[in-house]
């Protein structure tokens, strides 16, 4: 976790407040009204947590997992302001490329925002639904949220990119299924689908670039894998990628 001290956070609020072409009026009035209350002295000296900044951790432990941020801010009662999921803060803190908005996870209307960046290109496979991805990830991120904060009490943020990036996960997991099961009942079209979709699946545009360590490259080796008809890489993968969370375990 990288420590800061108060005045450097309040700084770097202040600045998103101000200057964040995102940020209308009304909320970046809202925040000013917060750092304003957290500049006295009698105020700072009773927050309970001391305010620190975001602590960043894995949403799933998955090799291809999202990581999300925890951020502990101790606010006054009577100067708390709304707290919604475009939160008009972008890039920084521990990232160097991204500059994607941060997503409160906690926030009220957050399932709509999560909803609002499905990647509608993204094909799935027959069977497998736009209310199933929405669900499934949804609902990956909102348990998210409750571990988090049983650890740390705070917000909950991820960046834009990250959620984009984790309907991708989704939606390769269910290509990796819909390949075995292909390959099991010797459903040719169905197979050869599956085959050219992962292939494709290597070039997923947040899957790229937030590739920093090799995910690409092991993506596009199971794409040969699934190319040369090998059934045993693709179960392989579909266990390393972590697709259990999104489409179950597999059958014996």
């Amino acid at each position: 976790m990288t420590k800061i001290t108060d005045d450097e956070l309040e700084a770097r609020v202040r600045a998103v407040a101000g200057v964040s072409p995102a940020q209308n009026a009304g909320v970046a009035a809202s925040l000013t009204h917060v750092l304003d209350q957290l500049s006295d002295p009698d105020i700072r000296s009773g927050l309970t947590p001391k305010p620190v900044w975001w602590r960043r951790r894995p949403v799933l432990g998955a090799a291809l997992g999202v990581i999300i941020a925890v951020g502990v801010v101790g606010v006054p009662a009577a100067a708390a302001v709304q707290w919604l999921a475009h939160t008009g803060m972008f890039g920084g803190q521990g990232t160097e490329v991204d500059k994607s908005e941060w997503i409160g996870l906690d926030a009220s209307d957050a399932p709509s925002a999560i909803r609002g960046l499905y990647p509608a290109w993204m094909p799935l496979p027959a069977g497998t639904t736009r209310a199933d991805a929405e669900a499934t990830v949804g609902s990956l991120y909102h348990r998210s949220v409750d571990e988090a904060q049983e650890e740390t009490p705070g917000h909950v943020l991820t960046q834009e990119t990250d959620i984009r990036r984790m309907f991708e996960s989704y939606g390769r997991c269910t290509w990796y299924r819909a390949w075995i099961d292909a390959d099991q009942t010797r459903d040719e079209a169905a197979l050869a689908l599956a085959t050219k979709t992962i292939d494709e699946a290597t070039g997923w545009p947040a899957t790229v670039s937030t590739d920093g360590s090799g995910v690409v490259d092991h993506l596009r080796e199971v794409a040969r894998s699934a190319g040369d008809g090998d059934r045993d890489a693709i179960v392989a993968a579909y266990g390393i990628d972590g697709c259990a969370p999104f489409t179950g375990n597999l059958g014996g």
